[in-house]
């Protein structure tokens, strides 16, 4: 059994061609060979790999120690753990090279993108130029540079990672396959071993017995209800301790032809496979480190040549390009000014003439007159006329509406106090219509009218709008088409003189005040101003006949609901299993786990789960919901479903029974059926066991997940009154389907359907154990 033992960390590095080679070869990345990275130097060799463990693994008093455990009943359960553990590690290792990946691409390409702007940058008129504009540039290229080895060694790892994770799915699929195989067999003997304990047990007692029986002495507190002779009684016992006898060398016979197969032939197997699956699994991650650990050397190696290259090449050839110190002092700061400066000298001229004062001939004569000191009048007059005319508040003009203001009775206007509107005899003018487009007067929310001064309230901006004088704004109020009543000052004035300032908040010509009235409400609920009288508030200038635009009512507003008319933008209801997992990418559909999880938060404890149907309406709702999007659904929200936890079960039934295959496939129908008919309980958990393992693998994992869910159900029977057997009515006939095709099925088949999902209830966790 020496070709059993697995090999030791260090055997792993000295990899043989065609044996761990061929079977990683998919790992090695013919870019790699071409990639622009030096490769390490001679020197930096890593050492060689430690001689001695190995040399002391491979004495023979070690390896009969190994092979000792390994063929013992623990050597298949322990080969099954150091697996799981190697497995672990390979998954590790396989996404902490993943997120490196990520992040090392993340940093490339920020710093690529970096580069690309700040090449841009430098050669803009805007930025020195000279021979800082040169370094500068040169220091940007070098960082290109070494954004394209990291892209390189991102590249890399997520390869590696990709090729490991292929690696772990098949050992782990593997490893399923050799841990049924080699406890099968295991459990096989054990049974045996248990019979013949039995049998041995009952062979000793009527043995006892009939030697009681020979020898005259009887047992007391036994009594039978015909009294028989001592030549009876042990005649009875010795036929009865023939036939113990025999059925005890049978079963022995049996336990040791079991035994004899299991150590000379399956045992064997399993650990050979196993310590194969062990050793790959090993090798492959351990190649996998010293690719990564030679990858970063590079990486890094590369990153030091581009920053500071080699001086002196092999070839004598010296090198081109500088190192980052460099030409970092290559700059030259007064070189690049009195370039700057000298550029302009063209630019500079000759120095002008001095100035000199020249007096006019035809001014000679009013020398006395006007003295030169005294500068001439007419140059003060000019801004001291211009300034008279600057101010807006002294003008009377209509155009003091266009900034804003509103003149009061005196011709003044108050920059604090609200204007208070003036008397029915003298209106102020009216606003021309073509002052603001479309005639309506902007309020600005965040920037309130100067005419309001200091005095607006902070009024909500959908506050109904109330004009003095008018119903406008009062939905209780009586409708007129009749215009506001301008004589009514002193209401106007209440309003605009006390403390909480304006009645009027901020109106937004946008919103829609009548979708949140009734429906019933008339089309002519608000009324437009008449144009031959201008409309009045209480502190602006006349608002414009068009400030006022009518609403429509005659729309009601839609529902922000879900609408069960979504489109099938992916569809999940009559899709296989196997379409949905290349389209989704997860093994369990969402509908599943989403269906499953409301059931345990919000059904556990209701009677009648999975027996009750659902609302028919909320039915369709939620079928379009997951159609259109899956992604979508949250079934954490009790509101997603309307708090209908049965209809939520129901849609879980209607997906399962839609599958074009059902779940436990129709090729599988005649094994299932088979299996059901088995009288022994442990004959047919093990035949169903192994049919459940040649399922497909979506197949495989939406049984798990369901019937987990199914054993956590059962276990609140004592509530819901759904058992196992209950639940498997249920989902029978659901999860098997017809054999036959549509419209061929047996209706005698209803209780073995029953009978094999009962059946997967009550052994879930001796199928589908929590590492599987």
């Amino acid at each position: 059994m020496s070709e059993t033992i697995p090999h030791s960390p260090s055997m792993s590095n000295r990899v043989p061609d065609g044996t761990i080679r061929s079977s990683m070869e998919r790992s090695s990345d013919p870019r790699n060979d071409e990639t622009p990275l030096p490769a390490p130097p001679a020197s930096r060799a890593p050492p060689a790999v430690h001689d001695s463990p190995r040399t002391a693994f491979d004495t023979s008093e070690l390896r009969e120690r190994v092979d000792g455990v390994l063929q013992s009943d623990i050597g298949v359960n322990t080969l099954l753990n150091r697996l799981k553990q190697s497995i672990a590690s390979a998954r590790d290792f396989t996404y902490f090279l993943k997120e490196r990946s990520s992040l090392e691409e993340k940093h490339a390409q920020g710093l690529k993108k970096l580069c690309k702007g700040t090449f841009e940058l430098i050669g803009k008129p805007e930025s020195r130029q000279g021979s800082f504009a040169q370094s500068y540039e040169e220091i940007t290229r070098i960082h290109d540079r070494m954004s394209d080895h990291g892209l390189e060694f991102a590249m890399a790892l997520h390869q590696m990672s990709d090729d490991l994770q292929e690696m772990v799915s098949n050992i782990e699929r593997g490893r399923k396959q050799w841990k049924h195989t080699g406890l099968t067999s295991e459990q096989r003997l054990q049974d045996a071993e248990a019979a013949v304990g039995k049998a041995k047990n009952k062979y000793e007692t009527l043995a006892e017995q009939y030697d009681r029986a020979r020898t005259g002495d009887r047992q007391s507190g036994r009594f039978a209800l015909k009294a028989k002779s001592a030549a009876q009684q042990e005649e009875d016992l010795n036929r009865k301790a023939q036939a113990a006898d025999t059925d005890y060398a049978s079963k022995v016979q049996a336990a040791r032809a079991s035994r004899q197969e299991l150590i000379t032939s399956l045992r064997p197997q399993a650990v050979r496979a196993l310590t194969e699956l062990i050793t790959e699994c090993d090798s492959g991650l351990t190649l996998q480190l010293q690719k990564f650990a030679s990858l970063n050397e590079r990486l890094l190696l590369g990153n030091g040549l581009c920053v500071s290259p080699l001086k002196n090449q092999p070839n004598g050839i010296a090198p081109h390009t500088r190192s980052l110190r460099e030409v970092a002092h290559n700059i030259d700061n007064e070189k690049d000014f009195r370039d700057y400066i000298l550029s302009f000298s063209k630019k500079a001229g000759s120095r002008t003439s001095e100035i000199k004062y020249e007096k006019h001939p035809a001014l000679v004569s009013s020398k006395q007159a006007q003295p030169p000191s005294q500068p001439p009048q007419q140059s003060f007059n000019t801004p001291t006329n211009a300034y008279q005319n600057a101010n807006p508040v002294a003008s009377s003009s209509p155009s003091g509406y266009e900034r804003g203001h509103r003149p009061s009775e005196s011709g003044q206007i108050s920059g604090v106090t609200p204007y208070q509107p003036p008397n029915r005899e003298g209106y102020p003018m009216q606003v021309p219509q073509n002052q603001y487009p479309g005639g309506h007067i902007p309020l600005s929310h965040s920037q309130p009218p100067r005419y309001l001064g200091a005095q607006i309230p902070n009024i909500p901006p959908h506050s109904p709008l109330i004009i003095p004088g008018t119903n406008l704004g009062t939905p209780d109020g009586p409708k007129t088409d009749a215009p506001p009543n301008f004589g009514d000052t002193n209401r106007m004035r209440s309003a605009s003189g006390s403390g909480t300032g304006s009645m009027i908040p901020h109106m937004n010509p946008y919103r829609d005040d009548v979708q949140s009235r009734p429906s019933q409400a008339p089309n002519n609920h608000f009324q437009q101003l008449p144009r031959s009288q201008p409309s009045y508030d209480s502190f602006g200038p006349p608002a414009p006949q068009q400030s006022m635009p009518l609403p429509n009512t005659g729309q009601p507003r839609q529902s922000d609901g879900p609408r069960p008319d979504l489109p099938p933008l992916n569809p999940v209801f009559g899709v296989t299993l196997d379409e949905l997992f290349r389209r989704d990418g997860t093994a369990v559909p969402s509908i599943v786990n989403q269906c499953t999880s409301a059931v345990e938060f919000f059904g556990l404890d209701v009677e009648g789960i999975y027996r009750t149907s659902g609302s028919n309406p909320h039915i369709m709702e939620m079928k379009a919901m997951f159609d259109n999007d899956s992604s979508q659904v949250d079934f954490r929200n009790p509101t997603v479903f309307h708090q209908d936890i049965a209809s939520v079960a129901t849609l879980l039934k209607h997906f399962l029974r839609d599958l074009p295959d059902p779940l436990l496939t129709s090729a599988n129908y005649n094994s299932f059926r088979t299996a059901a008919r088995m009288e022994d309980d442990i004959g047919r958990r093990d035949s169903l066991h192994a049919i459940i393992n040649e399922l497909p693998d979506p197949n495989y994992a939406t049984l798990r997940q369901l019937t987990l869910h199914l054993y956590k159900v059962a276990e609140h029977s004592p509530q819901n009154k759904m058992t196992p057997s209950n639940l498997a009515i249920v989902f029978g006939p659901t999860l098997m389907g017809q054999g036959g095709g549509p419209g061929l099925g047996d209706p005698n088949d209803a209780a073995w359907q029953a009978k094999v999902v009962e059946t997967i209830i009550l052994n879930t966790y001796q199928i589908f154990d929590d590492d599987d």
